[in-house]
Formats: structure tokens, C-alpha cells, sequence
């Protein structure tokens, strides 16, 4: 996922597929959400929408992508604030 760490909205997204029917279908459910704020209602969408046998492992992948985004601007917050 790519975001706009000013204001979390996700900009664009990737998501390694067979088809690229499915990866714009994924991209089509990202984009303009904001990642700290409407994680679980991207999970909720996904859930209700997509059936691949993949479902599971993008909603992991998501989950760690939003973690490891809290975890990088946490610690941009804590360094600003040291200087």
C-alpha cells in the first residue's frame, strides 16, 4: 500500500495475483480509505465481497501492513519530539 502520511488515506496499492482482474478488484477496495481509521471496515468488505482462496492471507497481509505503519509513524512521532 502506498499512503499519504499526512492525512492515512491509502493512494494506491499492489497485491501480487494470478489475475489482474482480481488485483484491480482488491486495489478498487484500498484506495481512498484511511489506513489507521477504516481498517476493519476494509476487512468487513473483503469478507462480504471477495471469495478467492486468498482471502485469508490478504487480510493478514493488510493487518501487517497497518501495523507496520503505526509502528513507523510512532516512532517518527517519538524522534520528532526528542529533537
Amino acid at each position: 500500500m502506498i499512503v499519504d502520511k499526512d492525512s492515512n488515506v491509502i493512494v494506491d496499492s499492489t497485491c501480487n495475483t494470478v489475475s489482474e482482474a482480481t488485483s484491480n478488484f482488491i486495489k478498487s477496495i484500498l484506495i481512498g480509505h484511511r489506513i489507521t481509521d477504516d481498517m476493519q471496515n476494509i476487512i468487513n468488505e473483503i469478507n462480504e465481497r471477495f471469495f478467492g482462496m486468498s482471502k485469508k492471507a490478504l487480510i493478514v497481509a493488510l493487518k501487517d501492513g497497518l501495523n507496520k505503519y503505526l509502528i513507523h509513524t510512532n516512532q517518527n512521532k517519538q524522534h520528532n519530539t526528542m529533537l
